[in-house]
């Protein structure tokens, strides 16, 4: 594949998220400069919606809104970059939008949403034809997943993450144009050599500290503790930490992790 659709996210002033079909992508903040992930197998063909969150996080009802004591300002931009390439201003713009505050304004914490349409060919990935869950009744189960995914992590064994994985290896591998089987190997590579290397000593998530955030119209459940995600390795003394971000599906009372 000689192209791909990349999200270009940056922050003056202030937090933000982008969401793309109703998935959180990317985030950036003041300080860090703009930040680029490759997007292929989160867009749809036909009608996509882009949105930005501004400061990200619970929103207690009546919260007072944010006083800007400078301006503040945010850019999201969906590109077609060529692999291999840097991304930058040169790529071609496929859609993009701003939001900005002037210094003494006040704002409340905001999502702003833009509708566009993509003339792509990537297949109906399978999350848009997944049961929606209601996030309490399927706490718990989801949980123990994430448990048990962590357990089997720390005994370096990376094939009941490759298993729950199943559908969103194969989808990746179809929206990058790999082979299914490389995308699992490279899963597997990884755990293999954090294990031997001894990096591998995974955070175990307990009921009532992980969180789960609704995602794709409600159809996965994306697992966080606090803003991170929730599959991941303790800090090694270098500070390192390793993640599997997880947006999981429940499909025939069982957990399936999609993107």
């Amino acid at each position: 594949m000689d192209r791909l659709l990349v999200l270009r996210l940056e922050a003056v002033g202030c937090r933000v998220r982008a969401w793309l079909n109703d998935l959180p992508v990317l985030q950036a903040c003041e300080g860090l400069g703009a930040c680029s992930v490759p997007v292929n197998e989160y867009v749809l063909a036909g009608g996509n919606q882009l949105a930005l969150e501004v400061e990200p996080g619970p929103r207690p009802e009546g919260k007072a809104p944010r006083l800007a004591f400078n301006a503040a300002s945010a850019r999201v931009q969906l590109l077609l970059a060529r692999t291999g390439r840097p991304v930058d201003d040169t790529s071609r713009r496929v859609h993009e939008f701003a939001w900005e505050v002037k210094e003494g304004d006040l704002y409340p914490a905001s999502r702003v949403e833009h509708r566009f349409e993509l003339p792509v060919r990537f297949p109906r990935w399978r999350w848009l034809d997944a049961p929606v869950i209601d996030p309490g009744a399927a706490y718990a189960q989801v949980t123990g997943f994430v448990q048990e995914l962590a357990t089997a992590l720390f005994r370096g064994q990376p094939e009941p993450l490759v298993s729950a994985s199943r559908v969103r290896l194969d989808e990746v591998a179809v929206a990058y144009q790999l082979r299914p089987a490389e995308v699992a190997d490279r899963l597997r590579a990884r755990v293999q050599l954090l294990h031997g290397t001894k990096a591998l000593r995974p955070v175990m998530p307990a009921l009532g500290e992980m969180q789960v955030r609704s995602c794709g119209g409600g159809r996965m459940l994306e697992c966080l503790l606090g803003d991170e995600p929730a599959l991941r390795t303790e800090a090694s003394e270098d500070g390192m930490r390793h993640a599997w971000p997880l947006r999981v599906a429940i499909v025939d009372g069982r957990c399936h992790v999609f993107r």
